[in-house]
Order: C-alpha cells, then structure tokens, then sequence
C-alpha cells in the first residue's frame, strides 16, 4: 500500500508499506540500511 509519495528535484519517492508486512524490526533495519546504502552510493 502506497502509504507516501513526494519528490526532491528530480527524484519521485514513493513509501509502500507492503515490504514490512511479516517482517521482524531485525528484518526492517537490514531493509533501511540496504536502502541507504544505495542512497549514498547515487548521491
């Protein structure tokens, strides 16, 4: 479920609920951190 959308310059992020469902807060935080190790490697 789309649970936010905005964007910065020319990014569009979209915030989906769905990747936690089932999930552990072990399984979250390696989520979040993938996540921004991709971040910091495009900026």
């Amino acid at each position: 479920m789309l649970v936010k959308e905005y964007k910065i310059e020319n990014t569009l992020i979209k915030i989906h609920d769905d990747a936690y469902i089932d999930k552990t807060q072990e399984d979250i935080q390696i989520i979040l951190n993938r996540i921004a190790s991709i971040a910091r490697k495009e900026g």
